[in-house]
């Protein structure tokens, strides 16, 4: 087991314990070296005081440290001056590798918020939208609060507030009344003017009619307005029913139209036939008859007969047209109230995630997948989907961000730029692409990807297949494998969600950069490796909880496995110095993909 020294960070300006906490709960520039972290101030003469915290506990984003959502408690230590070892880099580090027992444990949350956080973080989100509630049915949110797993929360609570059962359970029941007071809205004043009301008929009367004329009064513009619109809906209804009544009757004629062209053309047919059989019949008796006179003159004596072919009717040339079109629409759902309203990445996120288990895809990968599709769609990267369910994934995906609208381009025949001029003219900004690699179509990808307002996905069944395209391919767009997060069949149930109109899109701070080392062990070109960074860090900026292991899922091993570098990487994943650090949870899964190593 690998030990790290533990760090120590002396922070000048602060001088007591809670302006330390509270200075680590907003954040400080600060990006620690080790996976251990000592914060301190001076205290006083050779004296200092700090809290003890690992990597776990604390979250850097952008070169600033704050502690971790699920950081309850820290220890506090005391130690000199003495304790210190200061080296020539301007780092300091702790003498000893252990800091000891600590003086005491600070906590950062207080009981009740600790059970707040634990209860509602056990709501599950897949059962809430699982039951198509809308935020206005509060009574049906009350039984879904009810229906929270108490047992186990009262010993995460037992847990994590170091206290007994009973204890822990008191701290819920106190936190659920609070719930159920907010819920119901009841306080004592509403009770106290509820009971004058009630016991007063006059009084009911009388305060009805000064709300009612309070409310006329405040809303007369817009009693005004919503009547001028009735009466224009009126209008509208009764236009728009003399115009349905007469599209039914030209509706009717046309049925019957149509009825008698399908009669002549069915007798047109049959008498088409019949003229092709007696032309076949006409054309074989006169080649007969021209055989039979040839030989008979070839023994009648005299000048030689020459002779010259008659020109052979001309072959009718039949035209015969797909009965599919090579790219269509699928449109969006036009109820809103039927879709999430999105107002950030993160809901976006979260919209996603929750359609990718429809979709097939394992609980543990959906948000980070959903993360890296959101990062492609921002970043219009072109992706190559390739394994079981892919098509579902990208559809799943369109309903989550767009609403259900996407386009499809099916690859069969021969290339048409006509049909690529149609891609994106309906608004759609997400298309898939089918039968790409197995098509003459592969040749115009230049022309196919022209649009750079529009996230590209090309789907394909088979991983092998990947494997025998040339490398330059991912210079157009990058892999991505299903089999490695799929674990079931799916089910096409997808919800969808939307851009609300205070939607905030995602700009990428000034200097961002993510380079990930392993892609250098990799024999890759400057232009792919560039790509693939740059999704990473569009990933990392709009999901914050992105880890390692999700950087080498989604970013180095689908191009190693497509670029035939499984051995470079799986030099990589055994020598974390030459690259990346991976859990050892994820190289136990990697073993069934990569072997021993």
């Amino acid at each position: 087991m690998d030990l790290d020294a533990i760090e120590v960070v002396t922070i000048s300006e602060v001088s007591t314990l809670d302006d330390l906490i509270k200075l680590l709960k907003t954040g400080t520039e600060y990006q620690p070296h080790s996976h251990r972290v000592m914060f301190s101030f001076y205290a006083s003469k050779g004296q200092f005081m700090g809290i003890l915290c690992n990597t776990k506990e604390l979250n850097t984003v952008n070169g600033k440290t704050a502690f971790a959502e699920d950081c309850i408690e820290v220890p506090v230590y005391e130690f000199t001056s003495g304790d210190i070892l200061r080296l020539d880099n301007g780092l300091s580090f702790y003498r000893n590798a252990f800091a000891g027992l600590p003086s005491k444990l600070y906590q950062l949350k207080s009981p009740f918020e600790i059970v707040k956080n634990i209860v509602f973080s056990s709501i599950s989100w897949t059962a809430y939208k699982t039951r198509e509630l809308t935020r206005a049915e509060y009574r049906t949110f009350k039984d879904f609060l009810g229906g929270i797993p108490v047992d186990d929360i009262t010993c995460k609570i037992e847990t994590a507030c170091h206290c007994s059962n009973s204890a822990a359970k008191e701290l819920l029941n106190e936190f659920l009344n609070v719930v159920w007071k907010y819920v119901d809205g009841d306080s004592l004043e509403d009770e106290i003017i509820l009971s004058a009301i009630s016991a007063s008929t006059e009084l009911q009367e009388r305060t009805k009619a000064l709300i009612r004329t309070d409310w006329e009064a405040e809303n007369k513009s817009l009693l005004a307005e919503a009547q001028k619109k009735l009466d224009s809906l009126d209008a509208h209804l009764k236009s728009a029913t003399a115009s349905l009544t007469e599209a039914r009757e030209a509706f009717n004629q046309t049925k019957s139209e149509e009825e008698r062209l399908a009669g002549i053309i069915a007798e047109k047919e049959k008498l088409a036939d019949d003229v092709e059989a007696a032309v076949a019949e006409r054309i074989q008796k006169a080649r007969e008859n021209a055989a039979d006179f040839i030989a008979t003159m070839a023994f009648v004596g005299g000048q030689p007969i020459q002779v010259t072919a008659t020109e052979a009717p001309a072959a009718v040339e039949v035209s015969s047209k797909p009965d599919f079109a090579p790219y269509h629409t699928f449109s969006a759902f036009e109820d809103l109230n039927d879709l999430e309203a999105h107002h950030s990445w993160a809901d976006v996120i979260n919209t996603a995630a929750f359609e990718l288990g429809e979709a097939g895809v394992a609980e543990k990968y959906r948000s980070s997948l959903a993360a890296f599709l959101c990062a492609a769609y921002i970043e219009k990267q072109p992706i190559l989907l390739v394994g079981p369910n892919a098509i579902d994934i990208v559809q799943a995906f369109s309903a989550a961000v767009t609403g259900h609208k996407y386009g499809m381009l099916c690859c069969e025949g021969s290339y048409s730029n006509q049909v690529i001029a149609e891609i994106g003219a309906d608004g759609e900004d997400i298309v898939i692409i089918n039968n790409l690699l197995a098509s003459g179509w592969m040749n115009r990808l230049p022309e196919i990807l022209s649009q750079k307002d529009i996230f590209y996905v090309a789907t394909h069944p088979y991983a092998e297949d990947v494997q025998v395209e040339p490398k330059s391919l991912y210079g157009f767009m990058l892999p991505l494998f299903t089999e490695f997060f799929v674990d079931k069949k799916a089910t096409g149930k997808y919800c969808g969600g939307y851009f609300a109109e205070d939607f905030k899109t995602y700009s990428a701070p000034k200097g961002t950069r993510k380079d990930l080392r392993a892609l250098s062990k990799l024999k890759i070109g400057s232009l792919v490796r560039n790509r693939i960074n740059r999704l990473v860090a569009t990933m990392h900026g709009i999901y914050s909880a992105e880890t390692a292991d999700e950087d080498f899922l989604y970013a180095v091993l689908p191009i190693a496995y497509a670029s035939l570098e499984m051995n470079e990487l799986t030099e990589v994943i055994t020598d974390p110095q030459k690259g990346i650090a991976i859990s050892e949870g994820l190289k136990r899964d990697l073993e069934y993909v990569l072997g021993e190593f």
